[in-house]
C-alpha cells in the first residue's frame, strides 16, 4: 500500500496543481471521488473474501473532520516509521490566472509599476521564481535600498527594475531589487519628476 501511495500522491498532486488555474473545486471533488472508488475496486481485488467493511477497517482512518482516509507507515532515510496518506485534490487551492489589463502596455512609463507588480505576482506563484525573490533578498541582506529598513512579510515587498522596461531593462537578477510598496512608488514619483524637470529644461534650450 506504501508503493501505491508513493505511486498516486505526485500524480495527483501534479494533475491539481497544473489544472487549478481552469478547473474548479467540484472537478476536484469528483476527482477525489472517482480516485476513491477505484481504491475500493483496488481492495476489493486483494481481498476478495473479505467484505468491504473490512476492507475499510485495514486500510482506511479518519483524521479530523474527514473519513475514510487511505494510510500507511513507511521508514524514512534514518528507519524511522513515517506516516503518508493519500493526497486529495481539494487540498489543492485554486488561483485563477490573471489576465493582463487589455489598455496596458509595456512601452508605456505610466505601466512600468503594473508590469513590476504582476511579475512579482508571478514569481510568488511559481516554484522558481519564488527562489529568485529569496536570493534577492538574501542579497540585499533583508533591506530595502531606499528607506535601509527590514522587508518581511508584514511589510510587504514590491519588485524593481533598476532599468525600465521601456528603456531596455529586463527580467534578470541582476536587474531586479526588493523594495517596501511606499518605497518603490515614491521612487516612480522622483524618477518620473526627475524626467519632467529635464523634459522642461531641453525644452527651454531648444527655445533659446
Amino acid at each position: 500500500m506504501e508503493k501505491l501511495l508513493l505511486l498516486l500522491n505526485p500524480k495527483i498532486r501534479g494533475w491539481a496543481l497544473f489544472h487549478r488555474a481552469t478547473v474548479s473545486k467540484e472537478i476536484f471533488s469528483y476527482v477525489d471521488y472517482r480516485i476513491f472508488c477505484e481504491l475500493k475496486y483496488w481492495m476489493r481485488r486483494r481481498h476478495p473474501s473479505k467484505s468491504l467493511r473490512w476492507c475499510y477497517r485495514k486500510y482506511l482512518t479518519s483524521i479530523g473532520n474527514r473519513n475514510y482516509v487511505l494510510q500507511g507507515t513507511m521508514l524514512d532515510r534514518r528507519g524511522r516509521p513515517h506516516t503518508i496518506r493519500l493526497r486529495k485534490a481539494t487540498d489543492v487551492p485554486i488561483k485563477r490566472h490573471v489576465k493582463i489589463k487589455a489598455t496596458a502596455n509595456p512601452y508605456d512609463p505610466n505601466w512600468e509599476i503594473y508590469f513590476e507588480e504582476r511579475l512579482g505576482l508571478q514569481m510568488e506563484n511559481n516554484l522558481c521564481g519564488y527562489d529568485k525573490l529569496l536570493k534577492l533578498w538574501f542579497n540585499q541582506s533583508g533591506l530595502c535600498p531606499q528607506c535601509d529598513q527590514k522587508i518581511s512579510r508584514e511589510t510587504g515587498w514590491h519588485l524593481h527594475h533598476r532599468v525600465w522596461l521601456v528603456n531596455g531593462g529586463c527580467d534578470s537578477m541582476a536587474n531586479l531589487t526588493l523594495m517596501h510598496p511606499n518605497c518603490h512608488r515614491q521612487l516612480h514619483a522622483q524618477i518620473k519628476q526627475a524626467e519632467g524637470t529635464c523634459c522642461c529644461t531641453a525644452s527651454s534650450i531648444e527655445g533659446v
